[in-house]
C-alpha cells in the first residue's frame, strides 16, 4: 500500500454518507476505477451503470486487488466479495467523493476546467505539460469529459495537488453546470465555438450558451474566463455576457473583448491577447502575441497545424490567468511573466499516438516509402480545414491524398457543411480525394473529376480502392469522426506497409 494513499476508507464514509459491509482490512484506497481492466491494486471500484452494469465486474475488481468497491445498497454481494460501500446510486456517490476532493485542496491551489468545440484535449494536455514545473499537476486521462469522466477525474486527485485541469465536454444543453460546479474551477476556459453537435442544437449561438455553462462554476471574486475572439459576432456576445455575470462585472465595460477577470484571445485586432503572427511549419510553428499591457511574447509549438497554434494561446492565456502572470512585469532573463517553463513544454510537446495527427513513416513491397497522417480520432468542418492546412505544409511534387469520412452530429446543414469543404481541399492543393459516408456524398460529387479518387459507402468497402490506388512516395491523411471508422483504414495501411519510423 502506497505511503500516500489517495483516500482513508473513513474519508470515503464521510464523503458519500454510505454503509460499509464486509470485513475492512485497509485504512485506505491508492486509487478509483470504474474499469476492471485497468485497476490496480488497493483500488476503489466505482460499479457504474453505463453501457453495462459495474455490478457485474465487483468480483472481478477483488480477485485483481481492489481495497474496495462502491455498489448500490441493493447488490447481492457475492461469497468473495471484500469491503463494499453501499450507497443509494454509485454514480451519485461518486460525485460526492469529487466534490469532496475538490474542497480538500490547499487554498493556494489552481483547478482550470477547458470546453470548447474543439481544442479541449489538446489545450488541456498543453497545460498539464505547462504547470509542471511550478508543482504537482493533476489532469483529465485521455478524453474523460463526460458526466462520469469529470467526477472521476476529481475524484482522483491528490490532495496535495498544486494544479488540476479538467476537461468538459456536452452533447446536450444543460449538461457543462452540474459538472462546472462540481470543478468549481478559478480559470474557466471555452477554446472555441464551431458547427458541431448541431443535431442537438439550432445553430452556434446555442452552442454558445451551452459552452458558456462553464461559467457557472466560478468564483465571483476570484474567477478568471478565458474566450475565444475569434468566434461569431453573436456567441461571442453570448460568452461574453455569461462570463461577465459571472465573475460580478458588468458587460457594458467589456472593452477590447476583455474586462479585469475576463480576457479574450484570438487574431481579433481588440483581442487582450492578440495573435500578431503565425510561421505554419510541419514542425515548430511559431507564434508572435501582443498583450495589452503592450509585452509581446514568440514561441514556438511542436504541434503541427494552424488548430493547435490557437489551442496553444488557448492555454497561454489560461496559464497566465492561473499564476496571475497577466499583470507582472518583465522578470530579468524571462520571456514574459515567468512562463519560460510552459513555453519549453509547448514547443517539445508531440502528438498523442491515438489519431490525433501522429505521422508515420512507411515502407512496403511495392510502395518503398510513403507518409501516413493519422488524423483518424475525430472530425468537424474547422479541424477538417486544419488538417487540410496542415497537409499543404508538405513541399515538392508528392502527391497529396486526402482520406475523409463523414463528420457526424452536424444535423440538419451536414450535407451543406462536407460540400463547403470543396473550396479548402482545392486551396491546400490537395491531389486526391478518397471519401466515404453518405454525407462525404455531397462532397464528393462536386469535387473536379482529376481529385476524385474513390468513394464509398463505409470504410470497409473503400478499404481496397484507397490500397490499390496508393502510389510511392504519396502523402496519406486520413480523417473522419470517430464513428466513421476510419481508424480501420489507418490500421490496413500500417499493416500492408511496414512502418519505418513514426514522428
Amino acid at each position: 500500500m502506497s505511503d500516500n494513499p489517495l483516500w482513508s476508507i473513513d474519508e470515503l464514509v464521510a464523503a458519500t454518507g454510505g454503509m460499509l459491509d464486509g470485513e475492512q482490512i485497509a485504512a485506505s484506497v491508492i486509487g478509483v476505477s470504474i474499469d476492471t481492466r485497468t485497476i490496480a491494486v488497493g483500488d476503489l471500484f466505482v460499479a457504474l451503470k453505463d453501457v453495462r452494469d459495474g455490478h457485474d465486474f465487483v468480483s472481478s475488481a477483488f480477485a485483481k486487488g481492489a481495497a474496495m468497491a462502491l455498489v448500490a445498497k441493493d447488490y447481492q454481494k457475492k461469497p468473495d466479495d471484500g469491503l463494499s460501500l453501499r450507497v443509494d446510486d454509485p454514480l451519485a456517490g461518486l460525485e460526492k467523493i469529487a466534490v469532496a476532493a475538490r474542497a480538500r485542496l490547499n487554498d493556494k491551489a489552481r483547478l482550470i476546467a477547458v470546453t470548447g468545440s474543439a481544442g479541449k484535449t489538446t489545450t488541456k494536455e498543453m497545460l498539464r505539460l505547462g504547470f509542471a514545473h511550478l508543482g504537482r499537476v493533476h489532469a483529465s486521462q485521455k478524453s474523460y469529459n463526460n458526466h462520469w469522466g469529470v467526477p472521476l477525474t476529481l475524484a482522483r486527485m491528490p490532495r496535495d495537488t498544486d494544479f488540476a485541469v479538467i476537461e468538459i465536454g456536452m452533447n446536450h444543453a444543460g449538461e457543462i453546470t452540474p459538472l462546472t460546479k462540481m470543478a468549481r474551477p478559478h480559470v474557466a476556459v471555452v477554446t472555441s465555438v464551431l458547427p458541431v453537435h448541431l443535431e442537438h442544437f439550432s445553430g452556434l449561438e446555442d452552442i454558445a450558451k451551452a459552452k458558456a455553462e462553464i461559467f457557472a462554476g466560478l468564483d465571483e471574486e476570484a474567477g478568471w474566463a478565458v474566450i475565444p475572439a475569434d468566434a461569431e459576432v453573436g456567441p461571442l456576445r453570448i460568452l461574453a455576457e455569461q462570463a461577465c455575470a459571472a465573475v460580478g462585472e458588468r458587460f457594458e465595460h467589456f472593452v477590447n473583448y476583455s474586462t479585469q477577470h475576463v480576457i479574450s484571445f484570438g487574431e481579433r485586432d481588440d483581442a487582450w491577447i492578440r495573435i500578431d503572427e503565425i510561421d505554419l511549419k510541419l514542425k515548430g510553428s511559431t507564434v508572435k502575441l501582443s498583450l495589452s499591457s503592450e509585452e509581446q511574447l514568440t514561441f514556438e509549438v511542436g504541434l503541427p497545424g494552424r488548430h493547435n497554434v490557437l489551442n496553444s494561446v488557448a492555454c497561454v492565456t489560461a496559464y497566465l490567468c492561473a499564476t496571475d502572470g497577466l499583470e507582472l512585469p518583465r522578470q530579468q532573463g524571462e520571456t514574459y511573466a515567468g512562463c519560460n517553463g510552459l513555453l519549453s513544454a509547448l514547443a517539445r510537446m508531440q502528438m498523442d499516438p491515438v489519431g490525433r495527427g501522429q505521422v508515420f513513416e512507411l515502407a512496403g513491397k511495392h510502395l518503398p516509402a510513403l507518409t501516413l497522417i493519422d488524423e483518424s480520432y475525430n472530425a468537424n468542418p474547422a479541424s477538417m480545414r486544419a488538417a487540410f492546412e496542415n497537409l499543404s505544409l508538405y513541399r515538392g511534387d508528392r502527391r497529396k491524398v486526402a482520406v475523409i469520412g463523414d463528420m457526424l452530429e452536424l444535423g440538419n446543414s451536414a450535407d451543406d457543411l462536407h460540400a463547403a469543404l470543396v473550396d479548402p481541399l482545392q486551396e491546400a492543393g490537395i491531389d486526391l480525394v478518397f471519401a466515404c459516408g453518405s454525407h462525404m456524398k455531397a462532397l464528393y460529387d462536386i469535387l473536379p473529376e482529376q481529385m476524385r479518387g474513390g468513394f464509398a459507402q463505409n470504410s470497409k468497402d473503400l478499404k481496397p480502392i484507397l490500397l490499390g490506388a496508393l502510389q510511392t512516395h504519396d502523402i496519406v491523411m486520413i480523417k473522419g469522426s470517430n464513428g466513421s471508422r476510419l481508424g480501420l483504414l489507418v490500421e490496413a495501411m500500417k499493416t500492408d506497409l511496414s512502418p519505418q519510423g513514426e514522428s
